[in-house]
């Protein structure tokens, strides 16, 4: 992990590979905070520590994209930028929503929308986001991601 910090934001880059879970982690009603129920988190680790990769990518039971273990996603795809509704099972954490409100800066526009798990492969650019900051992904388990668009939309923030 490389760390760049500005007065706002920590920026890293991820340099292992994220993966897509084999299991449905998440429910589609999730709390809107991190509860006390960390048993899909814990097995969610599990199953990254097995296959080796630095993160993964967890879905509902629909299997739409909902988070990471530990963070919000946002995914380039078909020339925009993608983050998973809150119907999905994420965590509407605060530096997502910081990203959402400033991404009129960035070049190419932002869908709130559910996210499919069968759209991961054709991920050109990703990054995730929590308290501690942004994490460019570089990786994915079915190839490297363009790390520039990310950079470009981050710097725009």
């Amino acid at each position: 992990v490389e760390i760049h910090s500005n007065l706002f934001v920590t920026i890293a880059y991820l340099r292992g590979v994220v993966g897509i879970s084999k299991n449905p982690y998440l429910g589609t009603s999730q709390l809107p905070i991190k509860s006390l129920m960390a048993v899909p988190y814990i097995r969610a680790a599990f199953e990254k520590q097995e296959l080796g990769l630095a993160d993964l990518i967890l879905t509902n039971v629909q299997l739409d994209v909902a988070e990471t273990i530990s963070s919000n996603i946002f995914l380039f795809l078909n020339g925009q930028w993608h983050t998973p509704q809150l119907q999905s099972g994420c965590i509407p954490g605060t530096m997502r929503q910081y990203v959402i409100d400033q991404f009129g800066g960035c070049q190419q526009p932002l869908q709130i929308r559910k996210i499919h798990s069968n759209e991961i492969p054709y991920i050109e650019a990703a990054f995730s986001t929590n308290a501690s900051g942004i994490l460019i992904w570089t990786q994915t388990t079915f190839g490297s991601l363009n790390i520039s668009i990310s950079e470009d939309c981050i710097k725009n923030l």
